[in-house]
């Protein structure tokens, strides 16, 4: 297994405290290719059931790793219709799950999945925690 480069939480917001209420995580690995896990997080042991211990893996573009991510959160995390519909219409691989990003959806579909993406993540009320390692692909990428 490749070391952890990056890691997202997602949560709800806790509007008491401006805190988070984490419901996932995605876990960047990084070594001979990259690939994000995304993983739910469970306050309590009764709250692991089948139906919502689903974990996803994606072997993300080295170009678009954050943006990836993102659309992992609107799709799995969010559920948002529009991402869920086209998704499923655009993904050609029989493992919903496991997804590589280079092999299962044309180019285009993937631009066209991100785009929508940027439009609907900001209508969510969810709070996102980004953590970047100094020697991941995405750290390299980013402009200061």
């Amino acid at each position: 297994m490749g070391s952890a480069n990056a890691f997202i939480m997602v949560g709800r917001p806790d509007v008491a405290h401006n805190g988070i209420y984490p419901t996932h995580c995605l876990i960047l690995h990084e070594n001979d290719k990259p690939w994000w896990v995304l993983t739910p997080i469970f306050r309590f042991p009764n709250e692991c059931k089948p139906e919502n211990c689903e974990i996803v893996v994606w072997i993300p573009t080295v170009e678009h790793m954050l943006e990836d991510a993102l659309l992992m959160i609107g799709i799995y995390v969010l559920k948002d219709k529009e991402l869920v519909s086209l998704a499923k219409k655009f993904f050609k691989n029989k493992e919903e799950c496991r997804i590589w990003l280079y092999n299962d959806i044309k180019r285009e579909d993937l631009e066209k999945l991100r785009k929508i993406c940027r439009k609907v993540l900001p209508k969510y009320d969810v709070k996102i925690v980004v953590t970047i390692m100094h020697d991941s692909t995405i750290y390299v990428r980013l402009k200061f």
